[in-house]
């Protein structure tokens, strides 16, 4: 089964065995709003936390569905890493300044700040 018919299924009610959408959470801090986040995600939804002695944010990009930046620098290469399954970047801190906007517009991807 493709992620497109795993996410379909899980959104019809029939979730998958394991998360279908990675969703990374850009910085290695905030814990406590990325806690409350991943406790309102979908059960086919799973919230990992950039961790900087796992490698680059880029590396840890890589199959992505949604970015978190918060403060984090999310540049061409993460946004890269991520493109092939990256469907939102979405902006929980004022601003976007940190975010490479013309590499999201090139790759399709939105971007929300709320």
């Amino acid at each position: 089964m493709t992620t497109q018919e795993e996410t379909a299924a899980a959104q019809a009610g029939d979730p998958p065995s394991a998360p279908v959408w990675k969703v990374l959470w850009c910085l290695d801090a905030w814990a406590d709003l990325a806690a409350r986040v991943a406790a309102r995600l979908p059960p086919w939804a799973a919230l990992h936390v950039f961790d900087p002695a796992a490698g680059s944010l880029a590396a840890q990009a890589a199959g992505a569905t949604v970015l978190i930046p918060t403060t984090g620098p999310v540049d061409a290469a993460v946004i890269a890493a991520a493109a092939p399954t990256l469907r939102l970047i979405v902006q929980p801190a004022s601003g976007v300044e940190n975010i490479d906007l013309d590499a999201a517009r090139a790759a399709g991807v939105p971007v929300l700040a709320c």
